[in-house]
């Protein structure tokens, strides 16, 4: 057990060949666990971070306030950081950053209730995050303020589950790119995918967005299944083979043009359900429009399964990118890719 830190619980900096696991950090100031130098991408390499959990960190930010907060599980300045079946939640802070990093990834971590962004990409290259469940129980303990600049005009609001920029820091950065954002189950964020050309921008850029299942993002003003700012600098992206079910009302939110996206990001083979204006520009060629039919929606992870007769079974794309479910299970089984994070076994 880490406790009361008055910075970070634990911090590996500028070390190589780490493996942090199964520790219990809580009451820091600062985050749980970093990793990195703050200043380069290779004097912190090769790192396991694993089997952890972490919660009630980044008390800074207790009044939440702030227009700046720190991240609960984070690299900042790292390659080849792995992180893995660790359990991130009630933190006032994000929840799990890929900061300023190269080669990094997130898999088969539950992530809950930490404030503004439970999974952040930023600054980030040749990323991996696969297979976490990453959902908001309603505790708005954890919630942004409008104080903070975060809702839209709400009051208050939740995280955003998976979100991708470029902010701008002092010292280097490492724009964007080559992301890989697959088999993830998130649930009731304010956006439950986000990406914000804020900061220095940068776009999509050859990233893959597969078989995730994104459900009941936030219903209050600024609420959406997918949001995509405008920008100029899109390119080389694939969308495909996701869930989009927004379980009420919630808008799909896509601020770029079409010259934006024709062209540079693909859509294709997804499932929306439930929003008020889906898909709009993203449309894409083989798309479902229909309930996905699952299993018990109260039930996570696996009540996200898909029912026998649902849509989504056999109606996906082959990604070889994407060769297992959620579970670790192979796609496909039947006569296709299944769309969404479970393929149906037989």
């Amino acid at each position: 057990h880490v406790a009361n830190s008055a910075f970070v619980g634990i911090l590996c900096y500028q070390s190589s060949h780490v493996w942090v696991q199964g520790n219990t950090v809580y009451n820091s100031q600062d985050g749980a666990i970093a990793v990195g130098d703050y200043a380069t991408l290779t004097a912190t390499n090769y790192a396991v971070i694993s089997n952890n959990e972490a919660y009630n960190n980044d008390l800074v930010n207790q009044p939440r306030t702030a227009t700046g907060w720190p991240a609960t599980v984070r690299t900042q300045g790292a390659s080849n950081v792995t992180f893995t079946n660790n359990r991130i939640h009630d933190n006032y802070g994000e929840g799990l950053d890929l900061l300023q990093s190269n080669n990094c990834s997130a898999s088969n971590n539950i992530i809950w209730d930490n404030y503004s962004v439970e999974v952040y990409l930023d600054n980030t290259t040749n990323a991996m995050v696969n297979a976490n469940l990453i959902y908001n129980t309603g505790n708005t303990a954890y919630w942004s303020l409008n104080a903070s600049g975060n809702c839209s005009t709400a009051t208050m609001c939740p995280s955003t589950s998976i979100q991708i920029a470029n902010e701008e820091y002092p010292g280097f950065q490492n724009i964007g790119h080559n992301r890989t954002i697959t088999n993830n189950i998130a649930i009731g964020g304010n956006q439950n995918l986000y990406y914000g050309d804020y900061g220095v921008g940068g776009g999509l850029v050859n990233d893959l967005i597969a078989n995730n299942t994104f459900y009941a993002p936030f219903t209050g003003a600024g609420g959406a299944s997918l949001y995509l700012d405008a920008s100029s600098e899109y390119k080389n992206t694939l969308i495909a083979n996701n869930i989009f079910d927004s379980d009420g009302s919630a808008d799909v939110e896509i601020y770029a043009t079409h010259g934006q996206l024709a062209g540079k990001v693909t859509f294709k083979t997804n499932l929306w359900y439930g929003g008020t204006n889906a898909p709009g520009l993203a449309a894409g060629t083989g798309d479902v429009l229909s309930d996905p039919k699952f299993v018990n929606v109260t039930n996570h992870p696996l009540g996200f399964e898909l029912q026998n007769g649902s849509p989504a079974i056999d109606a996906g794309t082959t990604l070889s990118a994407v060769p297992r479910d959620y579970r670790g299970v192979a796609r496909p089984q039947g006569s296709a890719y299944d769309i969404g994070a479970f393929q149906q076994a037989p």
